[in-house]
């Protein structure tokens, strides 16, 4: 049996998570592991998901939902060819945390007789774990900072961290870092854009016409 999981950090409210999470219709428009999903999300249903692995070969299975718990846990249960072969439960546990922040923790646990020719394959499962989640954070900040067309993202629910982000390092070796931490580990705040614009009016009077040319003036 084998466990791996890749941990991230969140500046929204757990049901903000979720929300994205469930949203299987957008799912390929910013998702770099899962690029698919289809299916009804409720227990004993059967999900279509295609996968990306870092450096591998994109794959399709069915697996069947376990778990669906609103805002805190998603999982299914997927199998290679005849179940106990190479065997799958993929979870999405979101954890509440203090400021209104949210824990993801995305893992699976492999088991089955294939485990131990599987060492490639697990990590860049992990790998493609570290990569959805960062891909979901940058969807949230952005959908955070757009004043209009916010619809599916309650933005009174966003708050804004001590820190933007927080990845405990995965089992396997990979980089803690995030990519947008300056040398001393503090988070840049994300820059407000001022689009304020001025107009300016023209009040000033018409001129007199010109009664120079000889025109006769009235008496």
């Amino acid at each position: 049996m084998e466990h791996i999981e890749a941990r991230i950090d969140f500046p929204a409210e757990p049901s903000v998570v979720w929300k994205q999470l469930i949203d299987t219709a957008s799912m390929a428009s910013w998702n770099p592991f899962i690029t698919s999903m289809s299916g009804v999300l409720a227990v004993g249903e059967r999900l279509q998901v295609r996968i990306a692995p870092a450096g591998g070969r994109a794959m399709t299975f069915k697996p069947r939902v376990t778990i669906v718990q609103p805002d805190q846990r998603l999982e299914w249960l997927g199998t290679m060819g005849i179940p106990g072969l190479f065997d799958g439960r993929h979870s999405f546990t979101l954890i509440p945390l203090e400021q209104g922040r949210t824990r993801l923790v995305q893992a699976e646990t492999f088991s089955g007789a294939l485990i131990p020719f599987t060492g490639k394959l697990l990590q860049r499962t992990e790998a493609g774990f570290q990569a959805m989640n960062t891909a979901l954070l940058t969807r949230l900040k952005v959908a955070a900072v757009k004043v209009s067309g916010t619809e599916g993202v309650d933005l009174a629910s966003i708050h804004a961290p001590e820190r933007a982000v927080t990845i405990d390092g995965p089992p396997i070796g990979f980089s803690r870092t995030t990519g947008n931490e300056s040398v001393d580990g503090s988070t840049p705040q994300d820059p407000i854009l001022d689009n304020t614009a001025s107009i300016r009016l023209n009040t000033s009077a018409p001129r007199p016409p010109d009664r120079s040319s000889g025109a006769p003036r009235p008496h």
